[in-house]
């Protein structure tokens, strides 16, 4: 292929790369259909969600909900688009608000795509009022003054010549063609976007006066408890609680009906039930009362920032009340609503302790299967919310039942999504356990050495399992050293199944070492109630290798399985070896009385010993 070709293939590929995204980005001006493509009828994701909050703003617009605008407005896809009157609206919401920051933003973004049209000179007015708020009106008096010769509608430049002259910047007498009653109208909405303002960043006794001055000068009935309502939330938000309960109060009292109302009651309430540091002393009618205002504002102002903080404080109380099912719910409901909220790790850790609590109140009634069917209901939030508990807890009872794989799975699960830091050393060690009890020896070996690497011996004596798995650990190891960690399981409160199996253990790791006496000192131990194979196994490895520890565990099997055969016949073997055959002769002859099996055995003795005979007369 020639270098022309390649470079015209190459040229067409950056075309196509270029053409897909204006395809799939190309917006339609007579809707928001705007983010949907004329070729390709279908929504993305990004647009889904940007139109159903575009609908959300215009309906808070619309009920004149402004700070529920600019919350809205902030969770907006960053490749949604917005047309310029609906970037306005969002502009003038944040002015109102004293966002004035996000009120220039939004101004601006409306302002360079307008020029010319009635739009830019409602973006300019909102963003020359901003500026003169945060302090920066001197820079941008020569553009206010080019927008008085401008195109803009007189009402418009009528705006702009009083806010010049509110910041004293414009002599009265240029104010002729304004009358009084609009001068005071626009002096009164800046007044009041500048108090707003400052009760935003926290300055309240400087709000405080300008508040009552509005309220008195400029305010209107139907304001006035909105304006109360915001100076108390500022105090309220500095942590000056007594100073926000007398506002709270004073709205109650004079405006006890809207929002303003509603909100002060169930800061009230959120006021009294934190103030209390014992809250189980707090009436139950409180409490009650208080997840009523809660559940109302939830409500009311969804998704709005008072919403995630009544919602946050009506999960605390149903925590405080005990009431799992309620806690589990809410919870849910708040990852739901508020995935990108500060407060997400408390109302996880709720979540959490919630579904814990109802796992184990399941399985103590022995609801199993509701209990499986809820692990499976919540899978995907424990994984988000980091909780590990309820799969302990299952590992736990699945251990109880003795279903050791089925444990170490949920064992293993609660490992991956993590357990708080002090249910990790017993995490670990019921891991260990279950590895042991399925015969995965390399495995437990790994994760109980990690174990007895991460934590000290102090903080992990207090589980029943641990010298129990110490002693497996070190039998490979240092027999000496597991010695020492039998002797404390011995003495601990594990079962004595466990305390059995474990001298079961340490018995034949003794045989395999070839050390009978310690393997005899095992097998006397109360806990260990050997049976009979225990006694032929010491008996057939020490005969011929250890004779004392042979001898004394003879003497002891003979007493307890006086009329076992195969004992007889393994010291028949040891006499003949020692060279006394008389003695053997008459246990053969004693075993030729006991069972068929061992009459036939004696039999076979007897005539080979009669052949041996005649041989030897034979010869000689």
């Amino acid at each position: 292929m020639s270098k022309e070709l390649k470079l015209v293939g190459f040229l067409l590929f950056l075309v196509l790369l270029c053409f897909v995204p204006i395809v799939f980005s190309q917006p339609k001006k007579t809707s928001n259909a705007t983010n949907q493509t004329p070729f390709f009828n279908f929504t993305l994701p990004y647009q889904q969600k940007g139109e159903e909050l575009l609908q959300e703003i215009k309906n808070a617009y619309a009920r004149k909900e402004y700070e529920r605008v600019v919350f809205l407005a902030k969770k907006m896809p960053k490749l949604f688009s917005l047309r310029p009157e609906e970037n306005l609206l969002i502009a003038e919401s944040a002015l109102k608000e004293g966002f004035l920051q996000e009120a220039i933003d939004y101004a601006q973004r409306v302002a360079s795509v307008t020029k010319g049209r009635s739009e830019a000179c409602r973006a300019d007015l909102i963003r020359f009022k901003a500026m003169f708020l945060l302090g920066k009106g001197p820079t941008i008096v020569k553009k206010v003054k080019e927008f008085l010769d401008s195109y803009c509608d007189e009402a418009q430049k009528k705006e702009a010549k009083v806010l010049l002259y509110h910041f004293k910047l414009l002599p009265e007498k240029e104010l002729k063609e304004v009358s009084s009653q609009e001068i005071k109208k626009i002096v009164k909405e800046i007044y009041k976007t500048q108090v707003v303002y400052l009760l935003r960043q926290g300055k309240v006794d400087k709000a405080r006066a300008k508040v009552f001055y509005y309220i008195n000068v400029y305010g209107t009935p139907e304001e006035t408890p909105d304006l109360v309502l915001k100076l108390a939330e500022a105090y309220f938000k500095k942590g000056e609680r007594e100073k926000a309960k007398n506002l709270y109060q004073l709205i109650i009292t004079f405006w006890d009906k809207g929002t303003p109302s509603l909100i002060s009651k169930f800061r009230l309430y959120q006021i009294a039930y934190e103030k209390e540091p014992i809250k189980e002393l707090l009436p139950k009618q409180t409490k009650e009362d208080l997840l009523f205002f809660a559940a109302q504002i939830k409500a009311k102002m969804a998704k709005t920032p008072l919403a995630e903080e009544a919602h946050l404080v009506e999960i605390r109380v149903l925590a405080d009340l005990k009431n799992y099912t309620l806690l589990r719910k809410s919870s849910l409901e708040f990852l739901k609503t508020f995935p990108e909220s500060s407060n997400l790790k408390e109302v996880s850790q709720f979540y959490c302790t919630a579904i814990s609590e109802l796992f184990k109140e399941g399985i103590k009634a022995q609801r199993i299967a509701e209990v499986l069917s809820l692990e499976k209901e919540d899978s995907e939030y424990l994984n988000q919310a980091k909780c590990g508990q309820p799969y302990y807890i299952l590992g736990d009872m699945f251990l109880e039942y003795k279903l050791f794989t089925k444990a170490t799975l949920e064992y293993i699960k609660a490992f991956e999504i993590g357990v708080p830091s002090e249910l990790k050393p017993s995490l670990l060690l019921n891991l260990s356990f279950t590895a042991i009890e399925t015969g995965e020896i390399d495995t437990f070996s790994s994760i109980f050495g990690y174990l007895i690497s991460s934590y000290r011996e102090k903080s992990l004596t207090s589980y029943p399992f641990y010298f129990y798995l110490r002693t497996l650990y070190e039998s490979k190891r240092n027999l000496g050293q597991a010695e020492k960690y039998l002797s404390q399981a011995l003495s601990s409160n594990l079962s004595e199944f466990y305390k059995k199996k474990l001298l079961g253990f340490m018995f034949l790791q003794a045989i395999n070492n070839k050390q009978y006496a310690k393997a005899w000192a095992y097998l006397q131990n109360p806990y260990f109630q050997p049976e009979l194979k225990d006694y032929l196994i010491l008996l057939l490895e020490s005969l011929g290798k250890d004779n004392i520890t042979f001898e004394r565990a003879l003497g002891v099997a003979k007493q307890r399985f006086p009329k076992e055969p195969k004992i007889t016949l393994i010291e028949i073997y040891y006499l003949e070896k020692k060279g006394k055959v008389g003695t053997a002769d008459k246990l053969w002859e004693k075993l030729a009385e006991a069972s068929d099996i061992a009459k036939e055995l004696a039999d076979i003795y007897k005539k080979q010993k009669e052949l041996v005979e005649k041989a030897q007369k034979l010869v000689f």
